[in-house]
């Protein structure tokens, strides 16, 4: 049994391993004798003082988290406070300083107080929080230990680790935003990526998991197959839509990451384009077997040595920057089709032509026969072409030999072309 003082129930003990136990009932602040009985009677030569002491609360932190790698002042509000308490943070105790009647400071934290700011028992603790002292980011409890055992209910205290980017996969980006940058480094989950401190967006953690099918055979021939998996980590920051100004067409912005909007890693620079736009291809056809210099034309161009074309899933073609509304390349030799063409300049993000801006990669057209073979020299006879349909116009030249010389274009529709006005002679006609 336990417990002595004017007509104080007694609390039944619990013996242990040899060791009785109890739980002290509700008390009054204030000193009492601690007797052992046995069936209602006090054994008088067992009793000791026991303090009961009013229970510390903490009313506030002057902050609520910190980074694991710098130096932090805590200041903790506490009612009922007693220099023979100890304060701890998660499963640590920490030296502390205190002094008496002091005002509140902080962020209220606990609404369990109803004591006055300026009683002798409220105290303001000083706790000196050097880099290393945390172990891993998380939240830590932090507590008033009254007797080694007893504390007082916990207000919770946030650590970081500052993100730690080491390098970025993407150093621009058009004004409409959308580019993916991949960032490498340590302590990014949780993390936002901040532009020149205005902008901020999340950066996200995406796992990726890969399955690889190994085929091993042994001396029997028998085939047996093995299966591992691979779990991959990235950290992506996808950039908004940027406001360059009226008569501003670029601007470098500084990306940092941050978890509090307080504390920023390092910074790497990030260049931001206005947004280019393909309208049309010039020529819009040429020989799939030939390379042929194209054109390009469109807005908001600008010479980067990443600039690049792609024609449907053929590229990267490297292009050649002429002006703003100006970029050229060769066309890929690939098979006959119609393809949009599409321009980059940081190798993710690209600005591909309209429907209506289709590039056509055509085969060389063939000439099997003509009717007539001869007509006047006033021209106006209508020469028939058994061709390929990919000729577009008929050519009439001086010589066999040579392509190079002189020669009429004349336009072929449907099939036929209108000889014009020539000098009486033969004729090479090709397509």
């Amino acid at each position: 049994a336990f417990i002595t003082g004017a007509n104080i129930p007694y609390s039944t003990a619990t013996l242990t391993n040899g060791t009785a136990s109890c739980l002290t009932p509700r008390l009054v602040p204030g000193l009492y004798r601690l007797s052992v009985s046995y069936a209602h009677r006090t054994l008088a030569a067992n009793n000791f003082n026991f303090t009961i002491y009013a229970a510390p609360a903490i009313t506030s932190l002057s902050v609520n988290q910190t980074y694991a790698t710098l130096n932090t002042t805590l200041y903790i509000t506490v009612n009922n406070f007693l220099p023979l308490y100890q304060v701890t943070i998660g499963n640590m105790i920490v030296p502390y300083t205190y002094t008496y009647n002091t005002t509140r400071i902080g962020t209220t934290t606990s609404s369990s107080s109803s004591s006055s700011s300026n009683s002798s028992t409220t105290a303001l603790v000083t706790v000196l929080l050097p880099p290393g002292l945390f172990p891993a980011y998380g939240s830590y409890p932090v507590a008033i230990l009254i007797n080694g055992q007893d504390s007082s209910l916990s207000v919770p205290f946030n650590v970081l680790f500052p993100p730690s980017p080491t390098s970025i996969s993407q150093s621009m980006g058009p004004s409409s935003g959308g580019t993916k940058i991949y960032f490498n480094g340590t302590n990014l989950d949780g993390s936002s990526c901040s532009f020149n401190r205005s902008i901020s967006v999340p950066v996200a953690r995406i796992i990726t998991n890969s399955t690889i099918i190994n085929s091993n055979s042994n001396s029997s021939s028998t085939n047996t197959s093995t299966i591992s998996t691979t779990t991959s980590v990235s950290y992506i920051c996808t950039t908004p839509s940027f406001s360059l100004g009226i008569n501003s067409s670029a601007a470098t912005y500084s990306i940092e990451l941050t978890n509090d909007g307080l504390a920023y890693s390092r910074s790497f620079s990030f260049f931001v384009y206005l947004t280019p736009v393909v309208a049309d291809i010039l020529p819009p056809t040429a020989l799939a077997a030939l390379a042929t210099q194209i054109t390009i034309i469109g807005s908001n161009f600008f010479n980067d040595t990443k600039a690049v074309a792609v024609v449907g899933t053929y590229g990267p073609v490297p292009v050649t920057y002429v002006s703003p509304t100006i970029m050229l390349f060769s066309s890929p030799v690939t098979i006959p089709g119609s393809y949009p063409v599409s321009l980059s300049f940081n190798g993710e993000d690209t600005y591909t032509s309209s429907a209506t801006a289709l590039f056509r990669l055509i085969n060389p057209p063939v000439l099997y026969s003509i009717f007539p073979v001869a007509g006047p020299d006033v021209g106006m006879t209508i020469l028939t072409m058994n061709a390929s349909s990919d000729a577009a116009s008929c050519v009439l030249f001086t010589s066999s030999s040579s392509i190079n010389g002189a020669k009429i274009v004349v336009p072929r529709l449907n099939g036929t072309c209108i000889i014009p006005a020539s000098n009486p002679g033969a004729y090479f006609i090709r397509l």
